[in-house]
């Protein structure tokens, strides 16, 4: 187990870590191209696109990838086949229906809800990514339940590559007929990227399907699956719609409390790109390894946790807890050191330096949280979890709220910081609860 969890999560991080040196490069053209304003607005459409994925696919993906582990672990392949099906069949039609209504809302959302007019074209563009998406992330939760990271790696170095390139190649045309540069070459390239995404998915299922006789299986067979896949994905779902909710609440009120703060429109749409779309881009950057490990730990945990083997969980647990705080430290120091010059020498903007210094106090937590968060979520505590980021999230959204009308943005940095601090003590004490009330379980168990 523990060789699996490494080859996955080197395939994973390697590829995460290309496609995130590529994001560098291609946020650097974007902000050069668009500026922080065309930043802000690209950035300001996510929370609404994100809703919409939660809602057609943040739970299904995870109960598939929970459901199809826990078949495996059990040698039932067809299940775990039947299962897949089953839970693509409900995303893509959420995601097909969602996508009709973010377009026909599009103006009222972006006028009375964003704030801003201009995202309703954006909005509309970005609609057509909704069921392409779907595919894509039910056919890495899939991959990621048999342990084949490669196709889930393919995947995203071939989306990140066709986004990069269909963007340039956007952009031409722009310049080409003398067109004013706009966050719609972003999203266009956002779409191309997801079409061939999901293209790919489809390439690599039908291998999969094939080498393994799938087509025999009926629709009855698939469907069978329905209930337990929405006993599952409900609440996971409802948990990450609420969460996103919040997310959106958070984004949509930085650039409304920063006016409030006497800042312009435009510099306050242009501070949000600075810190949205250019510093946080940084610190998150070495998510990659962390979300690649993630990535493997949920399945892998839920595998374990179906066979009854405690040992092997907490070897996992105490082994990609350890790596997650040592990365946390590590980057920690040298955002803190070399944030300046990283902000000046990729974007050529000074707030993005001095952000990320003082963002760079948030990834020992940050990094701990996502790792401790996969583990939960694979130990079926998805409700804990969804506590766990309710509180991150009010706590932002509070400091927010309070104080940036006092201390401008870096009010908001220090709820960041509060909020990720709040969220790894509770992660750590729901885990350390569970793990000593499942253990006791499991002795008095192999005393009688």
């Amino acid at each position: 187990m523990k060789k699996r969890l490494i080859q996955g999560t080197a395939i994973l991080t390697t590829a995460g870590l290309f496609c995130k040196l590529l994001g560098f490069f291609y946020r650097i053209f974007l902000s050069h191209i668009i500026g922080a304003e065309g930043m802000g607005l690209y950035q300001l459409i996510f929370p609404v696109h994100n809703l919409c994925f939660a809602f057609s696919v943040g739970g299904i993906q995870t109960a598939l990838s929970r459901m199809i582990a826990a078949s495996l672990g059990k040698k039932d392949s067809r299940s775990a086949q039947s299962i897949f099906l089953a839970g693509l069949f409900c995303s893509v039609s959420a995601a097909c229906l969602l996508s009709v209504f973010l377009r026909h809302f599009s103006g009222f959302i972006s006028l009375h809800i964003l704030k801003e007019p201009r995202c309703s074209v954006l909005l509309k563009i970005l609609s057509l990514s909704l069921p392409l998406s779907a595919i894509h992330a039910c056919t890495n939760g899939y991959f990621f339940a048999r342990k084949e990271t490669k196709v889930p790696a393919a995947l995203q170095v071939g989306e990140q590559l066709i986004r990069i390139t269909s963007s340039f190649l956007i952009y031409l045309f722009f310049a080409k007929n003398q067109l004013e540069p706009s966050p719609m070459i972003a999203v266009f390239g956002l779409v191309c990227s997801e079409f061939s995404a999901m293209a790919l998915s489809l390439f690599f299922l039908t291998g999969d399907f094939h080498s393994r006789k799938i087509s025999t299986a009926s629709f009855h067979g698939c469907m069978v699956h329905l209930p337990e896949i929405f006993r599952l994905s409900f609440p996971i779902t409802m948990n990450r719609v609420l969460l996103n909710l919040l997310h959106s609440t958070e984004a949509i009120l930085i650039p409304w409390t920063l006016r409030r703060a006497n800042m312009a429109a435009n510099d306050a749409l242009s501070t949000f790109g600075i810190l949205s779309g250019m510093s946080m881009p940084v610190i998150l950057f070495p998510t990659a390894i962390i979300n690649s490990m993630a990535a493997i730990l949920l399945p892998a945990v839920a595998e374990e946790q179906a066979v009854g083997n405690q040992k092997a969980i907490l070897k996992l647990i105490l082994n990609t807890v350890l790596y997650a705080l040592l990365m946390g430290l590590s980057f920690w120091l040298l955002f803190l050191i070399f944030g300046n010059v990283l902000g000046n020498l990729m974007f050529h903007e000074k707030n993005a330096g001095n952000f990320i210094r003082t963002l760079s106090f948030i990834c020992p937590f940050l990094y701990l949280n996502i790792t401790l968060s996969s583990i939960l979520n694979g130990l079926g505590k998805t409700f804990t979890c969804f506590l766990i980021n309710f509180l991150d999230l009010s706590v932002r959204i509070l400091f927010l709220l309070l104080l940036i009308p006092v201390f401008g943005v870096k009010g908001y940095l220090y709820g960041l910081l509060t909020g990720e601090i709040l969220a790894t003590i509770a992660s750590s004490a729901a885990l350390a609860h569970f793990l000593r009330k499942d253990f006791s379980r499991q002795i008095k168990k192999d005393v009688l």
